[in-house]
């Protein structure tokens, strides 16, 4: 069976995601505490209320990736933005285009929504930074983050 990528609703899928969210933990941020904390509630809170989009990557069936957005107005466009909250593809199916359709498939779903701006961010030298690039994207800030607890 071939890729297939489509929306879902995070929260249904959520336990099922908690290995691959446990795996993009340890990648992208091994400082913090090996415990996943989601937020399963507020999570459902912004899908029901359309304020998220969350796409999810299939491999014969078993999800292997997930992109999620959120829908916001960007207070200095005025614009209905999308800002990606998290995106992960499993380590083992990165060889191929699912990180990029992954992408692909949540832009559309943003513009399908109305959206004009997309945010996209990227941990410097990554992976998905060098896709960033080689895809023309620019960059437009850079994001500091202070942990204060």
């Amino acid at each position: 069976m071939a890729l297939e990528i489509r929306e879902i609703v995070a929260s249904e899928w959520l336990p099922e995601a908690k290995d691959l969210i446990r795996a993009h933990q340890a990648e992208c941020e091994p400082h913090l505490a090996n415990e996943v904390k989601l937020f399963a509630e507020r999570i459902a809170e912004m899908e029901s209320d359309g304020s998220a989009i969350t796409m999810g990557a299939f491999h014969n069936g078993k999800l292997i990736g997930y992109c999620m957005s959120a829908l916001h107005t960007h207070l200095h466009y005025s614009a209905l933005a999308a800002t990606c909250l998290s995106i992960y593809v499993a380590p083992a199916y990165r060889r191929g285009s699912a990180g990029i359709r992954l992408m692909a498939a949540a832009e559309a779903a943003a513009v399908e929504r109305g959206v004009t701006y997309v945010v996209w961010s990227a941990k410097p030298g990554s992976r998905l930074d060098k896709l960033m690039q080689a895809q023309g994207r620019k960059v437009e800030d850079h994001v500091y983050v202070k942990v204060m607890a």
